[in-house]
């Protein structure tokens, strides 16, 4: 019912690109509707690709749902389905040992580059443990109901099967802004085992087959 619709934009533009001969395929449908993602998308201007990602998903997940609630035989929505992972973020009592844990649904991860490059490295340093042990911050253990030092570690508990990271190349010092112009290696096959939790048990080898977005 609506004039524009993303589903079949997305179509169009996967029909028109399997059919080209090779040339340049312009994506004219969606770019002259960049209002129907958000009301500050403009034409002809300076935009971020990640939040563009993040609305398009929004969006195309959205539709995805009232064609489920007319069509009952359709099962999780494609966006869940294609980008679709979980976070876990664990945190382990310096004093007793017990491990709590919290999980978080993610379409995409956001990458720290500034000490870091290379992808690898980047989730390396993402995964890595870090040790909270200012007793300020009140982490009482649910455990030993003690107030206690913690060490933190997020990881995949669930790998989505098109992974996309968004590399942060902005960082602020106060009111001064700088752009992180470097280059950031990655592979083009990328085994997300070792930033996974029960890697033992799951394989969650994945070829790397997503776009890098940036802030811009």
């Amino acid at each position: 019912m609506e004039s524009f619709c993303l589903l079949c934009a997305l179509r169009d533009h996967i029909e028109l690109s399997l059919h080209s001969s090779g040339g340049v395929v312009s994506p004219t449908k969606i770019f002259d509707n960049l209002n129907y993602f958000s009301s500050f998308f403009q034409r002809y201007q300076q935009e971020d690709a990640h939040e563009f990602l993040q609305c398009l998903l929004d969006r195309l997940e959205s539709c995805c749902s009232k064609l489920k609630n007319d069509l009952s035989s359709i099962d999780d929505c494609l966006v869940k389905k294609v980008f679709g992972g979980r976070l876990v973020s664990r945190l382990c009592c310096c004093n007793c040992g017990h491990v709590s844990s919290t999980y978080e649904p993610l379409n995409d991860l956001s990458l720290e580059i500034e000490d870091a490059d290379s992808l690898s490295t980047a989730l390396e340093s993402f995964t890595k443990v870090e040790k909270i042990e200012d007793l300020e911050l009140n982490f009482r253990c649910e455990n030993c109901k003690e107030q206690v030092s913690v060490e933190k570690q997020l990881m995949l508990d669930q790998a989505p099967s098109v992974a996309t990271f968004h590399l942060k190349r902005f960082k602020t010092e106060g009111t001064y802004i700088e752009k992180i112009d470097k280059h950031v290696d990655f592979p083009l096959e990328l085994d997300l085992q070792p930033y996974a939790v029960g890697n033992e048990r799951n394989n969650v080898s994945i070829t790397f087959v997503a776009t890098i977005y940036k802030i811009t």
